[in-house]
């Protein structure tokens, strides 16, 4: 069922369209449908879980929640309001209104965030990896091929130094005078 949520939603959607089309001299009907629709969905989000990404899935179950208030934040204008409840019910609706896009525009942005930094991380770790190796290569290259050197006015000594899990050489280069 969870495979259903877009079949789901553009339902929704259409019957939104529809209510607004044909329910034009009935508010309170178009209301009352969106508002269940969209109590609908967040119940559908809430126990079957479409999303396997819990920021989508979070987004999506705050916006209808949202959505929800907002439709039932409207049933009092079918009431005589004073000027005064209003306007604070105007100001309600309206910061619900832009606090909803802000959950829906902030969740992509969180994702993206998040993607990026996961695919740095991943970059990283193989460069870092790959430097590793090339050094480790280059040091093990550098013990096999190397040699004395004989010529004056130098006299080299060489002593390779072993630890654990690092092979390195030291050179002493000791110059005549």
């Amino acid at each position: 069922m969870s495979t259903q949520y877009y079949t789901l939603y553009f339902t929704r959607r259409l019957i939104f369209i529809i209510t607004q089309v044909f329910l034009n001299d009935f508010p309170q009907s178009q209301l009352t449908i969106n508002a269940v629709s969209s109590l609908c969905i967040a119940l559908f989000l809430i126990f079957y879980r479409p999303f396997d990404n819990f920021v989508i899935q979070a987004t999506n179950l705050i916006t209808e929640f949202g959505i929800f208030a907002i439709f039932t934040l409207l049933t009092p204008y079918f009431f005589d309001l004073s000027p005064a409840v209003t306007n604070i019910m105007d100001n309600i609706i309206m910061h619900s209104v832009i606090s909803v896009m802000l959950v829906q525009a902030v969740g992509p942005l969180i994702n993206s965030i998040k993607e990026v930094y996961y695919v740095a991380k991943r970059s990283m770790s193989k460069e870092i990896y790959q430097e590793k190796k090339i050094a480790k290569n280059e040091k093990m290259d550098a013990i096999n091929t190397w040699t004395i050197p004989s010529e004056p006015p130098c006299q080299t000594s060489c002593r390779i130094i072993s630890s654990k899990n690092d092979i390195s050489i030291e050179r002493k280069y000791d110059l005549y005078q």
